[in-house]
């Protein structure tokens, strides 16, 4: 009888295990729209690192950081002054700045479930302004 409820007690662990792997490797509908767009620019993803989405103000955008992120965007930030942005990380292999760093992390920003930009730095040497999404 002992080894019955042992087993069962192990055939249950397993399935909790097997459930929270599973939702660990589910992402978000953003998520995929970014995942997929990365990987379209030959970029391997190595691991989801975060999500997350806030209103663009003015203020950020003349802050430092602001400053320096949408320095390197591909579009004009005043188109998004007031909107919500998505922005999903991931680290990444086969990008530009792999071959000076070890480790990198890409940034996709989101509007309207469309990528419109987004920065890459390295990971844990990130101390100045980001890189575009594309390393430059």
């Amino acid at each position: 009888m002992m080894k019955v409820n042992r087993c069962g007690a192990i055939l249950i662990l397993l399935l909790f295990f097997i459930g929270g792997c599973a939702a660990e490797d589910s992402l978000s509908g953003s998520a995929e729209i970014a995942k997929d767009a990365l990987e379209e620019k030959g970029y391997k993803v190595v691991s989801f690192v975060n999500e997350s989405s806030w209103e663009l103000t003015e203020k950020w955008v003349n802050s430092i950081p602001g400053d320096q992120e949408w320095r390197v965007q591909p579009v004009p930030s005043d188109k998004f002054i007031g909107k919500q942005i998505e922005r999903i990380t991931f680290e990444v292999q086969s990008h530009p700045l792999n071959n000076r760093f070890d480790k990198v992390n890409v940034t996709v920003f989101l509007y309207e479930r469309k990528v419109i930009g987004g920065l890459s730095y390295p990971v844990p040497d990130y101390d100045g302004a980001p890189y575009s999404l594309d390393g430059e």
